[in-house]
């Protein structure tokens, strides 16, 4: 715990502006950038459901005020609509991959190749 208490601190800064590309269904990297770094979160997502529930989770959690969701109606575009282009971001982030629901997940889960290494030694 001392460990993330000093990590915390090194990073905490309320200035830091991040925008994260499909928040989805728990907004868990906005959620943790605002509590434990203060840093201002934008969260885009074309999923109203993820969005609703997103909300949710701020609305319990007084202490989180700098996260705002931002509905992308075309799933097509990124930042277009989403964000004001005269103002300056510290970083973006996205977590792919997107599934349309359950069943493609699952299916590219069945299909995805056990033996690919994606850095690091195996």
């Amino acid at each position: 715990q001392q460990q993330q208490q000093q990590s915390s601190k090194c990073y905490r800064d309320t200035s830091v502006k991040g925008i994260d590309v499909g928040i989805g269904g728990n907004g868990i990297y906005s959620l943790l950038g605002s509590a434990l770094y203060g840093w201002q979160m934008i969260g885009t997502e074309v999923s109203q459901e993820s969005i609703d529930n997103v909300q949710s989770i701020i609305d319990n959690n007084k202490d989180i005020v700098n996260i705002t969701i931002k509905k992308q109606e075309d799933k097509m575009k990124i930042f277009e609509g989403c964000i004001d282009l005269e103002d300056t971001y510290t970083f973006s982030m996205c977590n792919p991959p997107f599934y349309e629901n359950d069943d493609n997940n699952k299916d590219a889960m069945m299909n995805r190749n056990p033996y690919k290494d994606y850095g690091g030694s195996t």
